[in-house]
């Protein structure tokens, strides 16, 4: 029968212990750390405030979701909507969304979502109806509103 041996402990032996006094004149042993001083609790706060202005100032100008209403005049012949958002006085296309159909199965008001920031976009709405497709265009200023309306128009 073998018996294993206990592991080894990480404790001194009671007559090796070092009192508490001498631990504090130890350089070794951890000491408190110093409390902050009124400056310190100062630097503190203008920085928390200069973080939160730069925030507000930044936070418009990121993308972000906004419920999209498109309202369709007579819906009955629509197949398939086409957008494409252009920031304005830009050429390419920051974002698009496409919808199909089956014919006579659009519905009058559509809901959907799109990421952007504020700003004005030009707006390229492709619609394909029974008699073929129909392009128009328009200029959306997206501000801090919550919903985004599109009349498609006949």
């Amino acid at each position: 029968m073998t018996f294993a041996a206990p592991p080894p402990s990480t404790e001194p032996p009671p007559d090796e212990a070092t009192p508490a006094d001498e631990l504090a004149d130890d350089p070794a042993s951890p000491t408190p750390a110093p409390r902050p001083t009124r400056k310190g609790r100062l630097a503190r706060l203008v920085l928390l405030g200069g973080a939160l202005l730069a925030g507000s100032q930044l936070l418009p100008h990121l993308p972000h979701e906004r419920p999209l209403v498109l309202r369709l005049d007579d819906p009955a012949t629509v197949t398939s909507i086409d957008l494409a958002w252009t920031r304005a006085g830009r050429d390419e296309p920051v974002v698009g969304s496409s919808w199909r159909f089956e014919a006579g199965r659009a519905p009058r008001r559509l809901e959907s979502t799109v990421r952007l920031a504020n700003g004005s976009y030009e707006v390229e709405i492709v619609v394909q109806r029974a008699d073929g497709p129909r392009a128009s265009s328009r200029l959306v200023a997206l501000d801090g509103s919550d919903e985004v309306t599109i009349i498609v128009p006949r």
